[in-house]
């Protein structure tokens, strides 16, 4: 039973440090986003795998496809690196995971940090 749950974990992990595929939802190229930062480590780093960006309201980013949404996707997103505002944050990561995603990184403002109540309170 111990091997089973440490097999287990070890795929958890595997999921997050070594994702078949990287899904940039919330694709943007303007200058000094986090979504720009991103693909530039991605492709400085060499990520392995295929890298897709989406943005519904862009058809092409750094001469790359942009797709609308995650079933527009040549095949399930593996791991999510999210840039979107707070409010949709949640909405991604449960669509993402429906999809077939496995793990999520998050980038993104407007969960109370700077002392915003409003935000903090949802």
């Amino acid at each position: 039973m111990l091997h089973l749950d440490l097999e287990a974990s070890r795929k958890k992990v595997e999921a997050l440090t070594t994702p078949r595929n990287a899904v940039l939802v919330g694709a943007s190229d303007r200058a000094g986003s986090w979504a720009a930062r991103v693909w530039r480590n991605l492709n400085r780093y060499e990520f392995p795998g295929p890298l897709y960006l989406i943005n519904p309201r862009r058809t092409e980013i750094w001469g790359k496809p942009c797709y609308p949404d995650f079933k527009s996707l040549p095949e399930p997103p593996d791991h999510l690196v999210v840039l979107v505002p707070a409010a949709n944050v949640i909405e991604t990561l449960k669509s993402g995971a429906a999809a077939g995603a496995r793990s999520a990184t998050v980038f993104s403002a407007g969960f109370g940090e700077a002392y915003d109540i409003e935000a903090a309170a949802t």
